[in-house]
């Protein structure tokens, strides 16, 4: 296998402001399903005991608690990967699509 045989998972980035992360994670909190939340407080390290609820991850990033918050969820029977970065205009969005990078999707 050659690295051109390697399919990657389509990203979406958006960044957004304090808001918009707001009206996101509402959103995911509606209609995602099987959402699961990691949180990141420090660089190179995620503490698997760092697991929040959705309003506590998102409020631990909007007061400068955490550098990321990763949401995966469910949406419309796709399996999606939310990470959202603490950067230093507002918060960065990089959404991947991790049913297709699985191999679930047909041509």
């Amino acid at each position: 296998m050659t690295t051109s045989d390697v399919e990657l998972a389509p990203l979406q980035i958006a960044d957004l402001d304090p808001a918009r992360l707001r009206d996101l994670a509402t959103d995911v909190a509606a209609l995602g399903e099987e959402l699961e939340v990691r949180v990141k407080r420090r660089e190179g390290y995620v503490d698997p005991e760092a697991r929040r609820g959705l309003d506590d991850a998102v409020a631990e990033l909007l007061s400068g608690g955490a550098m990321a918050v990763q949401l995966r969820y469910r949406f419309d029977g796709r399996l999606y990967w939310d990470t959202l970065l603490a950067m230093p205009h507002g918060f960065r969005l990089v959404r991947t699509d991790v049913t297709t990078a699985m191999g679930k999707d047909s041509p």
